[in-house]
């Protein structure tokens, strides 16, 4: 099963194709929104600087973007020193 992915969470860029200006393997950021629908799988993202001014959508298709999630610590941290932002639910 493909893998989901919840507004807070945070990822790590693995391989970006972007044709233009592509994203550079490590960059960091937090999941804004995702769309699972199995044609698009759109990951939306607000990421850390020196990035932070990008909006590129990541593509999670076959051959297209790849990502990491970044797990917490035992200390409630990311492995890059943040902490995960909370979920609303919007009701």
């Amino acid at each position: 099963m493909p893998e989901e992915f919840t507004p807070g969470e945070r990822i790590r860029v693995v391989h970006c194709t972007d044709e233009h200006d592509p994203l550079p393997a490590g960059a960091t950021g937090t999941v804004r929104n995702w769309n699972p629908a199995p044609w698009l799988r759109q990951l939306a993202v607000d990421y850390d600087p020196p990035h932070n001014h990008r909006r590129l959508m990541l593509t999670l298709t076959d051959g297209a973007d790849t990502v990491a999630k970044l797990q917490p610590t035992r200390h409630g941290l990311t492995a890059d020193g943040h902490r995960p932002t909370p979920t609303r639910c919007n009701r």
